[in-house]
């Protein structure tokens, strides 16, 4: 059966006065961006051109992005030209973006006259967001809010409570963070992949390797909050632990059957002559390394109850609740998990520095420190 697309209703900010588009635009702002500093002008009078201000963090002086709110159906080049001049006389001095936000339609030369003019007072960057442009960014960025605006929910008048009412005051954009880190690690399915790491000849499914490789590359390219320094650091761990088991994996594995899984190979079964010694040369080089490998995914599975603990800590105390901790089957299930000691900081030193025989939980695969050493090697 064809099911039938869902139709969206355009919204008409112009039948909302121009200081509830306001509020909007600036519960947007809050929503949208890793703000250093985030100022309602507008809602003060007097904002010399400049309804909104915000100071975005880039880890360095910040950038400097005024907005300019305009609520109407046709907009006058003048009044835009004459705001934006008015702009440059306030305290700020000049903004390094500026940002034109209609709630109606702007049209193409009208947009290439206001960036021209923006260009000629210093100011390089400019935008100008027609109502579809803004639109589009509430439904993207922060679609609950844009609900709660349609469904004519009050918005606070001042901003400290308009932030909190965006959602961001305490926990910034950690609520998307934490919800696509576990859907990517397949937290459900943890127990049914991880424990093929522990089996007698340990495997790792090829598909949660690429899996792997593509969350850490997401992990690297967040921006993150500025809150719970804690939870970044929990992040963090995971990934290290996981680039270092993808690495490891990848580099002494071979692929079997028809590329599915990942194993360690044995390469004294591939002997051509019958040599005793070598035989248990390999032999013992093949069970150093899935030993290893049986160590790191461990690890894994103690970074990933790291940031289930502290995403419970920081941010919502029933994450994960009804499903509880990870396990591993190892025989038996187990629950790997740091201790009160081991939370501080990276947990994990990295592969060199790793000692999963000195656990307090005196759970670990490896045999001792000569044998780490000569198998972690590159």
């Amino acid at each position: 059966m064809t099911r039938a697309a869902k139709k969206v209703q355009t919204v008409h900010f112009e039948d909302f006065s121009g200081k509830e588009f306001e509020r909007l635009v600036f519960a947007y702002c809050s929503r949208a961006y890793r703000c250093r500093t985030l100022e309602w002008y507008g809602e003060v009078g007097a904002d010399l051109g400049r309804d909104i201000w915000l100071v975005i963090e880039d880890g360095r002086h910040g950038v400097q992005v005024c907005l300019q709110c305009a609520n109407r159906r046709e907009l006058a080049f003048d009044k835009v030209s004459g705001d934006v001049e008015k702009m440059l006389n306030a305290r700020q001095g000049k903004p390094d973006r500026f940002i034109l936000v209609s709630g109606g339609v702007v049209s193409a030369g009208l947009r290439d006259r206001v960036k021209t003019h923006v260009n000629k007072l210093g100011i390089y960057e400019c935008e100008v967001w027609a109502h579809t442009e803004l639109e589009e960014k509430l439904r993207t960025d922060c679609p609950e809010v844009l609900q709660r605006f349609l469904d004519d929910e009050e918005f606070p008048d001042e901003p400290s409570a308009l932030k909190s009412f965006a959602g961001l005051a305490a926990q910034g954009f950690w609520p998307d963070i934490i919800a696509e880190w576990a859907r990517q690690a397949d937290l459900d399915h943890w127990h049914s992949w991880a424990s093929n790491a522990f089996a007698g000849i340990p495997h790792v499914q090829a598909e949660r390797i690429y899996a792997l490789v593509e969350l850490c590359n997401w992990l690297l390219g967040r921006v993150w909050p500025s809150t719970h320094p804690e939870l970044r650091a929990a992040f963090d761990n995971f990934s290290a632990v996981a680039l270092d088991l993808v690495d490891y994996v990848r580099s002494r594995g071979d692929r079997y059957p028809w590329d599915e899984w990942f194993t360690i190979p044995n390469h004294a079964k591939k002997l051509d002559r019958w040599d005793p010694a070598e035989y248990r040369r390999l032999h013992a080089e093949q069970e150093a390394q899935e030993d290893v490998v049986r160590d790191l995914a461990f690890e894994l599975t103690r970074a990933a109850n790291l940031v289930c603990d502290m995403v419970r800590s920081t941010c919502d105390p029933s994450f994960r609740q009804t499903q509880g901790a990870l396990l591993v089957y190892v025989g038996v299930p187990e629950r790997p998990e740091y201790g009160p000691d081991e939370r501080t900081g990276r947990a994990y030193p990295g592969l060199r520095q790793f000692k999963p025989w000195c656990r307090g939980d005196g759970l670990h695969f490896t045999s001792g420190q000569h044998v780490w050493r000569r198998w972690t090697k590159p």
